[in-house]
């Protein structure tokens, strides 16, 4: 008996944290598809990435020294993502994202570094919340630094 309970245990636990990767590994792809979408200026599929409660913002540096943040709307972040010209090339490198996950939330971490024009613009972190809505990943907020030293 002890042995039959002891491999269901063996089995829950297993299939608990097989499952939870399942899903980190889906939030994961989530991030590499809004990148592509985002370097493909696809203003119509990113859109669909967002909760529509979703909040964007980012901790920018000033030039005395002081940081603050500052909010954006995801349709103006979408409609301007749209209309950059073709004539300019950018790119959001990223390294791999570190997810933590729990029930119907998870945060992902993200590195970057931002080129225009194949040179280095800035660099930070993107901070991504995701919740899941009607059995969907979706972003309900991102956050991020930018500077414009030590971005190696």
């Amino acid at each position: 008996m002890i042995k039959k309970l002891l491999f269901l245990c063996l089995f829950i636990t297993t299939y608990v944290v097989v499952a939870q990767g399942d899903e980190s590994e889906i939030i994961h792809q989530k991030i590499e598809s809004f990148f592509k979408d985002f370097h493909q200026r696809d203003s119509i599929q990113l859109k669909t990435y967002f909760d529509q409660t979703a909040e964007l913002q980012s901790v920018i540096e000033l030039k005395d020294g002081a940081s603050k943040v500052v909010k954006e709307t995801i349709s103006k972040f979408v409609t301007s993502i749209g209309s950059i010209p073709d004539s300019i090339k950018f790119e959001e490198r990223i390294s791999k994202a570190t997810i933590n996950r729990s029930d119907k939330m998870a945060h992902a971490f993200v590195p970057y570094q931002f080129y225009i024009n194949n040179q280095l613009s800035h660099c930070g972190v993107n901070s991504f919340i995701f919740v899941k809505v009607n059995k969907k990943w979706l972003i309900s907020n991102i956050i991020d630094t930018r500077r414009r030293t030590d971005c190696q």
